[in-house]
């Protein structure tokens, strides 16, 4: 079982549009990622899922750790593509912005659930992709792609 998958998208594989934009030179570049998916579950951890999509441990507290379902992976990728061109856009990372990081996250809504919950500042949300992806699946697994201006 694996945590994560390597995503290669070629670069002329933008098909879902209005969700996926290419630049007006043409094709989108190749990309590579590491996605955390759900090859390993918290089952496998020994945890079981907690009331608030996050899960909990055998002494009840949250594992910020989630791993997005492989059959959602066209989903992320066209919501990644609409939200910041894949990190492309200038403010993808800017940490005043309002929205930040690859699959930009709200920062009112989730800055200080994410300090007191996971011990994850708002830098590390915007600018570390994994953390990003990981705070996006446990907002995903709350709400689904409500919290997103750009949905499947």
């Amino acid at each position: 079982m694996r945590d994560s998958v390597s995503l290669v998208v070629p670069g002329d594989s933008c098909v879902e549009a209005p969700l996926c934009r290419k630049p007006a030179g043409g094709a989108l570049p190749a990309l590579q990622k590491e996605i955390p998916m759900d090859g390993q579950t918290a089952a496998g951890l020994g945890q079981t899922p907690g009331p608030s999509g996050g899960h909990e441990d055998s002494q009840g507290a949250i594992a910020c750790d989630c791993h997005w379902p492989e059959s959602e992976r066209a989903n992320l990728y066209a919501v990644e593509g609409c939200e910041s061109r894949h990190g492309q856009d200038a403010g993808t990372y800017d940490l005043s912005a309002e929205n930040g990081g690859i699959l930009q996250i709200n920062r009112p809504t989730w800055e200080g659930y994410f300090l007191e919950t996971c011990g994850w500042d708002w830098a590390q949300i915007v600018t570390d992709d994994t953390t990003n992806y990981r705070a996006a699946c446990l907002i995903w697994e709350r709400n689904g792609w409500a919290d997103w201006s750009c949905r499947p």
